[in-house]
């Protein structure tokens, strides 16, 4: 079923996430880049975990964010992470995270948490969403494709400036 995230599923998400993170480094995208938990997509800082239960608390507490989990028997199997952002001409979704347990892959629950937050959106008059993936990420791109989102960019990182 998918319910609000409540504060003191803080630590399984962030271990549900970091696991993911070891495992399927085809998930880092230059969202994880630009927060410090990956320098170049595929070695993880030593900090990664803080630095991402930062990012989870920031949006626990930022009142244009919302957070979801899809929980069976007490397991949370997966999670959404997203918000609304404005660029000065008209208010966005922005889906910041989605990830469902490697075990519960294609049973539906991704399909329930975007449909979670597609229907808020919707609620709000919400007319555009966005989000970004790892290049390599091509089982998420063709889930993304498949609820009509569009390639519309690619990311390039220039460094050391």
């Amino acid at each position: 079923m998918v319910r609000n995230f409540k504060i003191e599923d803080s630590e399984r998400l962030v271990e549900m996430f970091c696991r993911n993170l070891e495992t399927f480094k085809d998930y880092i995208s230059h969202g994880e880049i630009q927060m410090g938990l990956s320098s170049d997509g595929v070695n993880l800082s030593s900090d990664y975990k803080e630095k991402w239960r930062c990012y989870l608390s920031r949006h626990n507490d930022d009142p244009k964010s919302h957070i979801y989990v899809f929980e069976n028997e007490n397991v949370i199997e997966g999670f959404i992470i997203f918000g609304i952002e404005n660029d000065y001409d008209k208010e966005y979704g922005v889906i910041y995270d989605i990830l469902v347990s490697d075990s519960r892959k294609g049973a539906g629950i991704g399909n329930q948490l975007f449909e979670y937050a597609i229907n808020i959106y919707k609620s709000l008059n919400i007319t555009d969403c966005y989000l970004e993936s790892g290049i390599n990420n091509h089982g998420a791109h063709a889930f993304f494709e498949k609820k009509g989102f569009k390639h519309i960019s690619n990311i390039y990182r220039l460094r050391g400036l």
